[in-house]
């Protein structure tokens, strides 16, 4: 009878069908109070069959009476303690619930009590369809006083827990899994209105939290603003506190110290509406693992939020972390931010200023460079940076500011040019680089360069091979010899980044990639230019360097009283050095010329033997080897010149002839008012084409070939108009006589060289016939 009564109790207040075991009394139990036990009660709504979620189940629920209602015949309930069972709300998609109360209950008034209650060992679960949110707690244990004051309730609960999940929409996860929670709630409820957090503290994983805040009820939809506030908390606990979809935003980082942490949440309970949230956090003295490396000694103070425009909803392309007061410590290098911002968590965007002042040399191990090595010095770095986070991201990035370079040395491994005495201004504006002035020394070399490189922030994640690096460089004294490594192929070197590749060492490994296979322009002038004996002034050349080529455009230079203008490439390769020039020689003076160059390795025709000013258009290809010395046997092309005024002083060929004919005539200075033809050079030979010479001696003419190995091989006609009568009845008694003197000047395996007949000119037509075969690869003449 009074089971049946109990349930009647208990539908007369909630629909559904309920089920009770059985009522007992409970004196022991409760002593002193006066309590009946409820065993094995289930409620169900009318809809059971279709979500299968009872409101409901307990094992226990022990019900208090008040001693005093029952002498006054009118029992009211001081208690109740629910123990051994789980309480399910649930709302479908239509808003339905499994917790209904009747009418009567909805309609009753009065200032009746609210009894305390109590829960242990249960599992309590809201689940709500509409806002597609989940909420899981096993309760170990709760306690709960209501104390009306005035037209406010408050209520006073303390908690034991552990949390399976919050989740506020379950597509983005849910918070708190599998986190012990205990604490105490002081709670303030406005009917009608709104339920104040009015003071709760809380233990989340054996960590303090303070909450604050307020539910409201008094809109269309409920609404809520929270705040949160901890000290001391470890950047992996914390972390594991949100969502799992959160998590993975923030693991690629760790934080060593605990740092304080304060965080306010506000928002509509409506399904798939994302909170506004904003927090605050303050880290000292700390290390940090990121992506980019370890930093040491990281201060900064830090917001978040999720809302930086408030005419737009929250969310992750709303978002910015902001980070002031920063200073960190990055592979021994200090760096400072007065503010640094990431903005849109859907395509991250950072914008921020970074101040340092660098030891070089450390430099070398975050990077690791395989092109550049710093030697010494000190670079300071104040630059403000925009761009975006992914590589997927199309945004271009923007850099502007500067770096200063003081008393650095520096070493370009790929040619092993040691840049010395470095000083100046690197400016970065938006996309480019500007070198505004850099002072360096390169062995006896003092450099001034100015340059830029284009799109160089746009360019060197994609494309740093595609990239163009223009350079103006003037010197008082250009010495070649600081720079003979570019003869030959440069340095191959191996990075050294075996590891994990992290974001500065692919930097590095892009500006690598574009010093060995970017493009290199230079203007050059120098004062003057030298180069073993050779010496010249006004010196202003073009260069572009890509890939394994030099090329040299509208080279000029003013040397022995004249100028010389090159054109021509160098290419690097296995097989050796390739030179193709052309050069073009105007009015230069004969013996300066074959001095400054050491008589062009040869002995023929040496700075004592011929005066005169020289001018001349040659093509010539050759190997060079890595000492800048011309391989043997490599040179192939041909010389047009000029020669005015021109003397042969002592020229062995032609001295020679006295022995064998025109016994009275002294050829030791031979003079011509200009001479002109065009010479094959072919290996170390120099192929002479007939040349005739009209000189005040006698008028001859010459061809021939000089080999700077095997010696002179030259056919010399001289026509009988030049030979007077006493010459003539001399070579008529040799029987030797013709329309033409012909001669053969050769050297022989004694290395000297002899003169003898050649009056069927045998010699000059077997040489056609070897020059015609070899030269067909030379250039044709103009």
């Amino acid at each position: 009878m009074i089971r049946e009564m109990a349930i009647s109790q208990i539908k007369a207040r909630i629909k559904g069908e309920v089920t009770l075991a059985s009522i007992t009394p409970a004196f022991f139990k409760t002593f002193p109070d006066i309590a009946v036990n409820l065993h094995k009660l289930t409620i169900r709504d009318s809809l059971w069959e279709h979500h299968q979620n009872e409101f409901l189940k307990a094992k226990n629920i022990y019900v208090h009476i008040r001693w005093i209602s029952l002498l006054k015949g009118k029992p009211e309930v001081s208690k109740v303690r629910i123990e051994d069972g789980y309480i399910y709300l649930y709302t479908d998609s239509l808003g339905y619930r499994n917790l209904n109360l009747t009418e009567d209950v909805d309609a009753e008034k009065g200032n009746s009590s609210t009894p305390a209650f109590t829960i242990r060992r249960t599992r309590l679960i809201m689940e709500n369809d509409q806002l597609n949110s989940h909420h899981d707690i096993d309760v170990k244990y709760l306690h709960g006083v209501a104390i009306k004051k005035d037209s406010t309730t408050v209520l006073d609960i303390s908690i034991r827990s552990t949390v399976h999940g919050i989740g506020f929409n379950l597509e983005k996860g849910s918070y708190l899994k599998n986190k012990s929670l205990q604490g105490t709630l002081l709670l303030t409820y406005f009917p009608q209105e709104r339920m104040e957090l009015t003071e709760v503290k809380l233990n989340i994983q054996r960590h303090p939290f303070n909450l604050r805040g307020a539910i409201y009820f008094d809109t269309d939809t409920m609404s809520y603003a929270l705040g949160i506030q901890t000290d001391q908390i470890h950047y992996k606990d914390a972390v594991s506190l949100l969502t799992e979809s959160l998590q993975q935003n923030f693991d690629s980082i760790s934080i060593a110290e605990p740092f304080y942490v304060e965080a306010t949440v506000i928002g509509k309970m409506a399904r798939k509406v994302v909170p506004a949230i904003s927090t605050r956090y303050i880290v000292k003295n700390t290390t940090m693992e990121t992506p980019i490396g370890q930093l040491n000694n990281c201060s900064y103070n830090g917001i978040f939020t999720n809302q930086v425009d408030c005419q737009t909803l929250p969310g992750d392309p709303n978002s910015r972390f902001t980070f002031t007061q920063m200073h960190v410590d990055w592979s021994d290098i200090t760096i400072t931010s007065c503010q640094f911002e990431i903005t849109n968590l859907l395509h991250p965007f950072l914008v921020c200023d970074l101040q340092s002042t660098i030891e070089l040399t450390k430099l070398n191990n975050l990077g690791k460079s395989s092109t550049m090595q710093f030697l010494k010095g000190t670079g300071r770095l104040d630059v403000i940076y925009q761009g975006a986070l992914t590589k997927k991201d199309t945004l271009l990035p923007i850099l502007n500011g500067k770096f200063l370079l003081q008393d650095a040395a520096v070493k370009y491994v790929p040619r092993n040019l040691d840049f010395i005495n470095c000083s100046g201004e690197i400016a970065f504006r938006n996309q480019d680089l500007i070198l505004t002035q850099l002072l360096a020394t390169i062995g006896r070399t003092q450099l001034t360069m100015k340059g830029e490189i284009l799109n160089l922030m746009a360019m060197l994640d994609l494309s740093p091979d595609q990239l163009t690096m223009d350079w103006i460089i003037s010197t008082p004294a250009l010495h070649l010899e600081d720079f003979i490594s570019f003869v030959g192929e440069p340095i191959k070197t191996v990075p050294s980044n075996t590891g994990k590749k992290t974001r500065i060492s692919s930097v590095s490994e892009n500006i690598d990639r574009m010093l060995s296979d970017g493009t290199v322009k230079l203007k050059l002038t120098a004062g003057n230019l030298q180069y073993k004996k050779f010496y010249a002034t006004g010196v202003s050349a073009g260069v572009l360097v890509t890939g394994n080529k030099l090329l040299l455009q509208h080279t000029r230079l003013n040397h022995a009283g004249g100028t010389v203008t090159v054109v021509g490439g160098l290419t690097n390769n296995r097989q050796g050095n390739v030179l193709d020039v052309k050069t073009t020689i105007k009015n230069v003076n004969i013996p300066d010329l074959f001095k400054a160059f050491d008589n062009f390795g040869q002995d023929a025709i040496t700075t004592e033997n011929m005066k005169g000013v020289i001018s001349a258009n040659a093509s010539l290809g050759l190997v060079l080897t890595d000492k800048a010395e011309i391989k043997e046997n490599s040179m192939k092309g041909s010389i047009d010149f000029s020669i005015k005024k021109g003397q042969l002083i002592n020229f062995e060929p032609l001295v020679t002839i006295t022995k064998t004919t025109l016994k009275n005539r002294d050829f030791s200075k031979v003079e011509f008012a200009e001479l002109q033809n065009r010479f094959f050079v072919i290996g170390t030979a120099f192929h002479i084409p007939k040349m005739e010479i009209l000189a005040n001696v006698v008028v001859l003419f010459v061809e021939g070939v000089y080999d700077t190995k095997l010696g002179t091989d030259m056919s010399i006609q001289i026509p009988l108009s030049n030979l007077s009568r006493e010459e003539n009845e001399i070579d008529h008694k040799t029987g030797k006589v013709g329309m033409n003197v012909r001669l053969r000047a050769k050297t022989g395996d004694d290395g000297k060289l002899n003169i003898s007949w050649d009056p069927l000119n045998k010699a000059s037509k077997a040489r056609k016939a070897i020059l015609e075969k070899d030269t067909m690869s030379v250039p044709p003449k103009n």
